[in-house]
């Protein structure tokens, strides 16, 4: 009976450690790969084709919702700011199907290096009654030899764009070799 009674003990002990490390790693799982999975190119490239349709749609009131320190702006100086990105290039449907396949993500200081801290200072410098930027939570993209800029702070739900250059100038059949 004392055989039983410490074998039952025993799997009792393991059990409750067992299934109380379970549940604390999984909620940490989920936590990190939340995060995580938010905080990545495939969210980013996502963003970036949503932006893209409103641009195509005219949508510029809702555009502006992509772009940091546009809460203010109304239809008109969106309309203004925004009505010719597309003209310009600075972002088309294909350039965007060239990040997704070429591109590296990665923070902005890592993948840019000088050009990020003056991308980050230039936006500051802009808006110097707004809080400064975070590096640490600022993301890009990156194609080596490229004229692109890809730049955006993520603020935990999503990002919001300081800087997007040239995405619409990208011509993927020059990656595709």
């Amino acid at each position: 009976m004392k055989t039983i009674s410490l074998i039952f003990t025993s799997a009792m002990v393991v059990f409750f450690f067992c299934s109380a490390d379970m549940s604390s790693h999984r909620y940490m799982h989920e936590k990190v790969s939340l995060s995580d999975e938010q905080a990545s190119k495939a969210f980013m490239i996502q963003t970036l084709r949503d932006l893209h349709s409103l641009l195509l749609d005219s949508n510029y009131i809702e555009a502006k919702d992509y772009f940091l320190h546009t809460e203010n702006m109304d239809k008109k100086t969106s309309k203004e700011a925004f009505s010719h990105m597309l003209e310009m290039k600075e972002l088309s449907a294909s350039g965007i199907d060239s990040l997704e396949k070429h591109a590296i993500f990665g923070k902005v200081l890592d993948l840019y290096g000088q050009t990020g801290i003056r991308g980050i200072k230039k936006h500051d410098d802009g808006f110097p009654n707004s809080p400064k930027l975070n590096p640490d939570n600022c993301y890009g993209l990156y194609i080596p030899l490229t004229i692109i800029e890809v730049m955006a702070v993520w603020d935990g739900k999503g990002y919001k764009f300081f800087r997007l250059d040239n995405v619409g100038k990208l011509d993927h059949r020059g990656f595709d070799k």
